[in-house]
């Protein structure tokens, strides 16, 4: 049985699903090995079914996290090791953190925090300028 070769915009998609380890489910722990599984059978899983799995995943991961109360309160504290504002992309990395919530506490943490700015977000209101008469 002969199997044709990825389309063009298959192997598009396959090469986006790889590049998409920083979206929030990519970037778990899960992710990672999911990802790191695909790239190891790349020979042996063709493109379009590594998108079908990376989609299952995607839904799977979000069916799952819209369980989690809205309101799940964490408390960090460690030390601010960098920070990046580009555009709407944002990104903190804290070393020595302490983790806290009501069901547990890790200390010595390297935490990466990492979101995008809604549309209109931190948007500098333009000064208004006022003309003036001197005498």
């Amino acid at each position: 049985m002969a199997v044709a070769a990825p389309s063009a915009s298959q192997q598009g998609l396959h090469e986006e699903a790889h590049q998409n380890i920083l979206s929030p489910e990519m970037a778990s722990i899960l992710g990672e090995c999911l990802t790191e599984v695909l790239k190891e059978l790349q020979n042996q899983v063709p493109p379009d079914e590594q998108v079908h799995i990376l989609d299952a995943f995607n839904k799977a991961w979000a069916k799952e996290i819209a369980k989690l109360p809205r309101l799940w309160r964490v408390s960090l504290r460690g030390r601010l090791q960098s920070f990046s504002f580009a555009g709407q992309d944002q990104f903190v990395d804290i070393r020595d953190a302490e983790v806290q919530t009501p069901d547990f506490t890790y200390a010595g943490l390297p935490v990466r925090i990492q979101g995008k700015l809604k549309e209109g977000g931190a948007r500098r209101k333009k000064r208004r300028v006022v003309d003036s008469e001197e005498d």
